[in-house]
């Protein structure tokens, strides 16, 4: 199963986690990502990964994931408002912990449980004048 990737609403793009995903799949979707990123000057992700499981995603692949993120991270924080993410289970919130902090500060991202919850947050981040410096977003 691959990633559901949907522009249909820019600047908001909504991504679905497929319940599992291997490098080649990772590294498309950021390829996607990166492009995204060229092409348009702000984007707010909608991420909703209530279908992955990271007990099938093995430390090797999370790790691959984080480097993957590295490899692309200065191009797409360039245009990457916000991400929100939908997250149903404590075990995924903790994957995602762990999975920031190898990569580190990047930009305002929030973990919500309801597509609703994170659309509203999502809309209010497209809405305001967002000093990004003081939330801890990487400078380039």
């Amino acid at each position: 199963m691959n990633f559901v990737f949907r522009t249909d609403r820019l600047p908001i793009v909504e991504v679905e986690f497929p319940s599992i995903f291997d490098q080649a799949q990772y590294r498309e979707l950021f390829a996607r990502y990166r492009s995204l990123s060229l092409e348009h000057g702000r984007i707010a992700y909608i991420i909703d990964m209530r279908k992955f499981n990271p007990l099938k995603a093995s430390a090797a692949l999370r790790k691959q994931a984080a480097e993957v993120f590295n490899e692309n991270v200065t191009h797409i924080v360039t245009a990457t408002v916000c991400e929100a993410r939908i997250v149903s289970d404590q075990l995924t919130r903790g994957v995602l912990t762990a999975f920031d902090w190898l990569t580190g500060t990047k930009w305002p991202c929030r973990t919500f449980t309801s597509p609703s919850e994170a659309e509203a947050w999502v809309q209010k981040q497209l809405a305001g004048d967002i000093d990004y410096t003081s939330q801890g977003r990487i400078q380039l």
